[in-house]
């Protein structure tokens, strides 16, 4: 709104004063206006009717008009009724406009006579990022369809591919993945052992139950041939995880190698296991 109120105010004042001839410039820090102004799509009534406003009093339009006058005065001096096998025609603000197929299409005048454009110039290269940067990175192919709704750039795709390249945003999307060399298995998964002998371990969850009480599922798998069991707990402290292993070994049988993180569950069951006595246990056994 305040920047509507300046232009209000710089309209009053120059009919006032008959200050046609100064120049004027408008400055504002709200980056929600300047995207506004830019944004070359419908919007809101509120929004839509105060943008129309301010683009009419500042004449953007006939300043990129007086731009892309410029750009055919630099790259076709010397243009007649085709430009590079293109066929062309001047309109009224001495534009060169191209004669598409579709003019006797009904839709916007800009739609069916494009604005002819070189395909190497700065001002095209800065169009093209612009129009990248409004349609988030959409890509090449639809960068040349929204491009040609208004703009006929010679060599579009070689020039608007050649601009999204230079982006760093696109080449994260656009880049070669590293490539890495495929690394040995250790011993433990390629020697021969039986089910289970070599085993891996792990928790999910976890998962609510209909009494509204937590359960976790433990995972052992087979290094060797990836088999699966399963073992449901209802808490993941120590106790209850060494409850959860003596249940598989006496149906899977003993590993002799067990891999797991360093989850406190685990590295509890290491500490217990190294500090019993097994052989005066095995001994009482025996």
């Amino acid at each position: 709104m305040a920047c509507v109120l300046g232009m209000r105010l710089s309209n009053y004042l120059t009919e006032a004063l008959s200050l046609t001839d100064i120049p004027k410039y408008f400055r504002t820090n709200s980056t929600t206006a300047l995207f506004w102004l830019k944004k070359n799509d419908q919007q809101g009534t509120f929004v839509g009717n105060r943008v129309r406003e301010i683009c009419s009093v500042t004449k953007l339009q006939e300043s990129k008009n007086t731009l892309f006058s410029l750009v055919h005065g630099e790259s076709f001096p010397e243009s007649g009724n085709s430009v590079n096998g293109i066929l062309v025609e001047r309109d009224q603000r001495s534009l060169l406009r191209v004669e598409t197929k579709i003019i006797e299409r009904d839709d916007d005048y800009s739609f069916r006579y494009s604005i002819l454009l070189p395909s190497k110039h700065h001002v095209v290269d800065c169009l093209i990022r612009e129009y990248n940067l409004i349609h988030s990175h959409a890509g090449i192919h639809s960068l040349i369809a929204i491009i040609r709704e208004e703009f006929w750039i010679i060599a579009a795709r070689r020039t608007i591919r050649s601009v999204v390249k230079k982006c760093v945003r696109c080449k994260r999307f656009t880049a070669k993945p590293p490539t890495t060399f495929p690394i040995q298995l250790p011993l433990d998964r390629v020697r021969d052992a039986a089910r289970f002998e070599v085993t891996g371990i792990d928790l999910c969850g976890p998962l609510i139950l209909r009494s509204k009480t937590k359960a976790w599922v433990v995972l052992f798998t087979c290094a060797v041939y990836r088999c699966v069991h399963l073992e449901v707990v209802t808490s993941i402290n120590t106790e209850y995880f060494i409850q959860a292993l003596r249940r598989f070994i006496a149906r899977r049988g003993r590993p002799s190698v067990i891999f797991s993180d360093n989850g406190t569950n685990f590295t509890g069951t290491s500490t217990v296991l190294r500090k019993g006595d097994w052989e005066r246990w095995f001994l009482r056994k025996r």
